[in-house]
């Protein structure tokens, strides 16, 4: 049996489909954990803000420097460090418009002040003032230091550089280089003072005993102008120095110039051979100062800081006093400076072992 469908009945309207439920429309504004997320990170972006703006406020207000500066000495009052620190820290008080403090912390080869540098803060209002010893030749035998001569310091820029003399006491007899070879060949004992182990007198001390094929009695000392005195006063055969430090005591008539460790003879001793000169070659030292700051210093502090140095050390005043001195002026860039300290560890290294210099243990 066929089932028919039933039809609207003729004339009633059909009725009408249940209506389905409305989508809404996409909402255009974000939930509220975005709004919170959005407001939170603007807060914190204006928080940031204020706190460059809050720090960089006294730089601005206090430009460098705005108080002493600093300089750490690591030998003694009266050495050949302090006194050349003071001739640039004068000039360089009237570049930068601040005293500089000279502090002296001598000992252990120079290292304990170039340690105090380093754990200073890095705010330019520490700096050292040294020879190469702490940074250079001690590190580069592999002297025990609580520092990384590496990345510890920003150098800063390049201060005198000369070659050393060779002196012996008077009280020693030895009068020349030849009288000083006889004793070597006689056998006969001889010391010779140093400004601490590792340092620029070390090595010029090795060589010497490497060249005459003897043993001399290293005796360190705290700088190379307790070394020179103790010399002058007849308890070492000989030491070395710079000629701006011994040109008292030879008038004197304390010590006596054997042989310069330089390329050409210095212009205060003209009448003092060069070790080459007396048959002896490949004896040259070139040793040099610098100044120093804790590394993380400010660029812009560490740039004024050369600029202040090289301004001090151009006048002529100041190289006629160098050149008289024996040494020489060479203005370096800090990168320059640091580049020079790095190659110069090396070199230092090498010589050492060829000279079977070691740390003290």
């Amino acid at each position: 049996m066929t089932t028919q469908m039933s039809s609207p009945i003729l004339g009633q309207q059909p009725a009408p489909t249940p209506a389905r439920a409305a989508i809404p429309a996409p909402s255009l504004t974000p939930p509220v954990w975005q709004r919170l997320l959005r407001a939170f990170r603007m807060a914190w972006r204006a928080l940031a803000l204020l706190a460059v703006l809050a720090t960089g406020l006294p730089a601005r207000a206090e430009s460098y420097p705005a108080r002493p500066i600093r300089l750490v000495v690591p030998e003694s009052a009266g050495s050949i460090a302090d006194a050349w620190a003071r001739r640039l820290a004068r000039p360089m008080e009237q570049a930068l418009g601040q005293p500089f403090v000279i502090e002296h912390r001598p000992g252990a080869s120079g290292t304990l002040g170039a340690e105090a540098v380093a754990r200073a803060a890095p705010d330019g209002y520490t700096l050292l003032y040294t020879g190469q010893s702490p940074v250079v030749t001690y590190p580069a035998i592999g002297g025990a230091v609580r520092y990384d001569p590496q990345r510890d310091f920003a150098p800063v820029a390049l201060g005198p550089n000369a070659y050393p003399v060779l002196v012996a006491g008077a009280g020693s007899g030895i009068r020349s280089f030849s009288d000083l070879k006889a004793r070597a060949v006689a056998r006969e004992p001889l010391s010779c003072g140093t400004g601490g182990h590792g340092s620029y007198g070390h090595f010029a001390c090795a060589m010497l005993a490497r060249a005459l094929g003897v043993e001399l009695l290293m005796v360190p000392y705290k700088g190379s102008s307790a070394a020179l005195q103790e010399a002058a006063g007849g308890q070492l055969t000989l030491t070395t120095g710079f000629p701006s430090e011994l040109m008292g005591l030879i008038a004197a008539g304390r010590i006596v110039p054997l042989a310069a460790f330089a390329e050409r003879r210095a212009v205060p001793l003209p009448a003092v051979p060069t070790l080459r000169e007396l048959g002896v070659p490949g004896m040259e030292l070139f040793a040099f100062a610098g100044f120093y700051a804790p590394a993380g210093t400010p660029a812009a502090v560490v740039e004024a800081l050369n600029a202040a140095a090289a301004r001090a050390m151009q006048t002529p005043e100041y190289v006629k006093l160098v050149e008289d001195a024996g040494g020489r002026v060479q203005a370096l860039s800090p990168a320059a400076f640091a580049q020079m300290n790095t190659d110069d560890r090396e070199r230092w290294r090498l010589r050492g072992q060829a000279l079977g210099i070691r740390p003290q243990e």
